[in-house]
């Protein structure tokens, strides 16, 4: 006897449509699947945490557009199992739906909340659960079903991506708003005080922004032409400070030279006049101090009987040649007609 191994895959679909309901406790829930199939039987089985009676639409489809639909409850030991036979060899899919709110059971509604708001986990998409599995139908040995990923859990996933997505813009926006605030108020401070220092803070924060900003840029350039224009200023006001005291300085050393070699000068020449006037002193002492040793005592003087002069000494070199010398008053002489002695006087 052959053996014909049915793979099915079940795709099981819990949307989970509740009435209001007094129970505030959530359900986390849970799918785990038994589903098999052996030769071209197939048996669904699917545990679930759903309240008994929670009315499930199944639907299956397969090969050669195979489809079939069936309306189960979770039984009291919390499965949703169903048996067919499967018509061809390939793979088939199962989808497990909750029917709408008002077809519920009210122990159920109870139970799941208002619109499924007690409901939550990985299976639960705004109020339903999904889950999924597959079967292949061919020759073989027994087969088992294979999870696979459900609606609500693709939606969710989505979801938790979008979310992501948002908190991640949301930041990024804050950010970026936190910036231009920033960059907007260094950009006021360094207009209503244009320092190399503010323009240079506040083009920073500009230059950072996540998307240019030309109106800032062109504020910035305003404010820097006018610092440039500031420190031209200030660097002109510098130069001409640090000419006028080089200037100064220049000045006061020409004017220190000029008192010095005046200075310099007139010490020359008050020790050439100093030395002069000494040299004079000591000419005149020893000029006077000749003019004494020669002039005649009491008016003598000394002549020789043939000579037509007369001497203050009788030791004059004049009268180195005379025969005789003898002293004579200097009336005497000059009454003679005798003249002085050019070695004398």
């Amino acid at each position: 006897m052959k053996k014909m191994i049915v793979q099915l895959v079940t795709i099981a679909t819990l949307f989970t449509l509740a009435t209001p309901a007094l129970a505030k406790d959530t359900l986390d829930l849970t799918f785990k699947s038994t589903s098999s199939a052996t030769k071209k039987n197939v048996d669904l089985a699917v545990k679930t945490n759903l309240p008994k009676d929670t009315k499930i639409q199944t639907t299956v489809e397969g090969p050669k557009e195979f489809k079939e639909k069936f309306n189960l409850k979770v039984d009291k030991k919390g499965f949703v199992k169903q048996a067919f036979k499967g018509k061809k060899y390939g793979t088939y899919k199962i989808t497990y739906a909750t029917q709408v709110a008002k077809k519920q059971p009210s122990s159920v509604q109870k139970k799941l909340g208002k619109n499924g708001s007690n409901l939550t986990g990985k299976f639960v998409y705004k109020g339903t659960g999904t889950y999924a599995e597959k079967l292949t139908v061919q020759k073989g040995k027994k087969q088992v079903a294979v999870k696979q990923q459900s609606k609500n859990e693709k939606l969710i996933n989505e979801q938790k991506v979008a979310t992501a997505a948002a908190k991640k813009k949301a930041k990024a926006e804050k950010i970026a708003k936190e910036q231009l605030e920033a960059a907007v108020k260094a950009v006021e401070l360094a207009e209503a005080t244009p320092t190399r220092e503010n323009y240079d803070k506040a083009n920073t924060l500009v230059a950072s922004l996540s998307q240019k900003n030309k109106g800032l840029s062109d504020r910035l350039t305003t404010v820097n032409s006018a610092i440039l224009a500031s420190e031209k200023a200030e660097a002109d006001r510098l130069a001409a400070e640090k000419k006028a005291e080089e200037d100064r300085l220049a000045a006061e050393k020409a004017e220190a030279e000029r008192v010095a070699n005046e200075q310099k000068e007139a010490a020359r020449v008050a020790a050439e006049q100093a030395q002069l006037a000494e040299a004079n002193r000591i000419a005149n002492e020893q000029a006077q101090a000749a003019q004494a040793a020669q002039t005649p005592v009491g008016n003598t003087v000394y002549v020789t009987n043939t000579g037509h002069r007369y001497h203050a000494s009788p030791n004059c070199r004049g009268l180195n040649n005379a025969n005789s010398t003898r002293s004579a008053t200097l009336e005497e002489a000059q009454n003679r007609g005798l003249t002085p002695c050019k070695f004398c006087y």
